[in-house]
């Protein structure tokens, strides 16, 4: 009678754990949309990806910007650097952020791109970016 009462508490908390775990928010994938603005250096649509501040490391600069700042970083940077390739390295995190690391072929060099990606109010959204010179 013991074993059967412990066999049916065990059914009884696998159970509730499966429900609780179907709660969880789902783990999320950095979206493509991103890869692809940065292979064709696409900042409007990269910018709707970023978060209301952005840290921004682009080459010597350094600095934590608003969207609207950040945006106009990059055009000047892409301008200047139009790029022709870009290839994600590697990828990787948790549940709740996500980063990549690539390398952006431009028409002034090669740089390593390296960005985190973190959920804001249900949206992948970029909270760091970093374009150093290869």
């Amino acid at each position: 009678f013991c074993m059967m009462k412990r066999f049916q508490t065990l059914i009884v908390l696998a159970v509730l754990a499966s429900t609780f775990q179907s709660f969880a928010p789902p783990a999320f994938d950095i979206p493509v949309k991103i890869f692809k603005s940065i292979e064709i250096g696409d900042v409007e649509s990269l910018s709707a990806h970023f978060s209301e501040s952005v840290e921004l490391i682009l080459l010597d600069q350094e600095d934590i910007y608003s969207r609207q700042q950040a945006t106009q970083i990059l055009k000047d940077f892409f301008n200047k650097h139009r790029p022709a390739k870009f290839e994600v390295l590697h990828q990787g995190g948790t549940d709740k952020a996500k980063y990549a690391i690539g390398t952006l072929e431009t028409s002034r060099g090669v740089y390593r791109v390296h960005f985190l990606v973190k959920m804001d109010d249900g949206k992948p959204l970029i909270h760091k970016l970093r374009i150093q010179e290869e």
